[in-house]
C-alpha cells in the first residue's frame, strides 16, 4: 500500500491494473495478505536458524561418489547430494 497523487493512479495505474483504490475491504484483504507473507517468512527464518544451529558447528561433510583410477570424480557434487547427507530432504 502506497499513496500517490490522484492524477497518476487514475491515469496511470488504475486503467494499466497495476493498483486499485484503497477501500475498508481491500485494506483488510491487503493486511491478511501481508500477515500471511509475514508468517511464512518467519517460518522459512526458523527452519533456516535450526539448519544452522545443526550443521554451525560442522566443517566437514562426506558424500559418497564414483571416481576414476586417478581419484578424479565422475560428474559432481550437487547440493541435493549434500543436503541428502545432512539429512534434508
Amino acid at each position: 500500500m502506497v499513496e500517490v497523487k490522484d492524477g497518476f493512479a487514475r491515469h496511470k495505474l488504475i486503467p494499466s491494473k497495476l493498483a486499485k483504490k484503497l477501500q475498508k475491504i481491500t485494506s483488510r484483504y491487503c493486511r491478511s495478505k501481508l500477515a500471511e507473507v509475514e508468517r511464512r517468512l518467519r517460518r522459512k527464518r526458523d527452519n533456516a536458524t535450526a539448519l544452522q544451529k545443526k550443521i554451525g558447528s560442522t566443517l566437514r561433510c562426506c558424500c559418497e561418489a564414483e571416481a576414476g583410477e586417478k581419484g578424479r570424480l565422475f560428474g559432481v557434487v550437487t547440493n541435493v547430494d549434500i543436503a541428502k547427507t545432512i539429512g534434508r530432504p
